[in-house]
């Protein structure tokens, strides 16, 4: 199912890039909008039976994406232990982060393996390791705080499709078509793609090139890659995009008070707050403890 396309070793860590294709994880695709549309009313049809392309109409396709996204992720790890041979000493907790997620087309995602260094005992009688103070006040943490909250947000957001110009925050169905010197790209065309218009989620460029344009709109546009970007094909070069907004949608986001936290079973948004910032903490000192740990080992 999964396909490696990468290996490579930094300073401590050993990273795979992984690849599973799209007729590989179709079924699960197809289980979660089914799944889905057990528990959403469309009209028309009974409860778990209307047909795919309704349903990723009726929730949005990437829904049903992130819906399935965890046993996808899971039964290629799964198998890619099974075909891997690793020579190399590492850590088996390792950090899973996916790099593309685009309907149609194939998922990539990374693993990252930290590398067991050569162990060298010091004098570890002596050895103390200070444990670091968290700074809950730092814009750091209060930057992890307030997306953690935004992405609670945007799982309750509502969206209306509106005869409209795009703005950053809205949502946009598109078709895009990508070349490289005048060649299309493989696995470069992409059909009824819906996303949040975010300059965080895109290339640079990519969004203010789609801000003004209207349901119907076509344009073409060039934009650099950056050198690190994931996929080598496209990495540091000029790609051209030709790009078709099929639908724009607003979306209104809840209110951040006592109503919306209890959707998340707490009676008050401090409530949920504190929690959401526990949570944070936790898993800062988590990782602290895993650093602090490792710089005991090779002291």
């Amino acid at each position: 199912m999964a396909i490696i396309i990468n290996k490579k070793l930094e300073e401590s860590k050993l990273v795979f890039n992984i690849e599973i294709p799209f007729f590989d994880y179709e079924k699960y695709i197809r289980e979660s909008a089914e799944h889905l549309s057990e528990h959403v009313n469309i009209p028309g049809f009974r409860k778990g039976k209307a047909p795919y392309d309704i349903v990723a109409k009726e929730v949005g396709e990437m829904t049903i994406y992130e819906n399935a996204l965890q046993d996808i992720i899971e039964n290629a790890y799964d198998e890619f232990i099974k075909k891997t041979e690793i020579k190399e000493k590492i850590f088996y907790e390792p950090d899973i982060q996916v790099a593309q997620l685009v309907p149609g087309n194939p998922i990539v995602f990374n693993i990252e393996y930290m590398l067991i260094p050569e162990i060298t005992l010091g004098d570890y009688r002596n050895l103390k390791i200070k444990k670091s103070k968290i700074d809950t006040s730092s814009e750091e943490f209060k930057l992890k705080v307030n997306n953690a909250i935004s992405e609670l947000q945007d799982s309750k957001s509502i969206k209306k499709e509106m005869d409209k110009a795009i703005e950053i925050g809205d949502q946009a169905t598109l078709n895009m078509d990508l070349f490289l010197d005048g060649v299309p790209l493989e696995d470069g065309s992409i059909k009824d793609y819906t996303q949040l218009i975010d300059p965080k989620i895109f290339i640079p460029g990519f969004v203010e090139n789609l801000v003004g344009l209207k349901s119907g709109d076509k344009k073409e546009f060039e934009l650099l890659f950056p050198d690190n970007y994931f996929d080598n094909k496209v990495a540091g070069k000029k790609i051209l995009f030709k790009v078709e907004i099929l639908k724009v949608y607003k979306v209104n986001k809840p209110e951040l008070n006592d109503e919306f936290a209890k959707g998340f079973g707490f009676d008050k948004y401090d409530d949920l707050k504190k929690h959401i910032e526990n949570n944070i903490r936790d898993e800062i000192e988590a990782k602290e403890i895993d650093k602090k740990t490792i710089e005991m080992i090779i002291k």
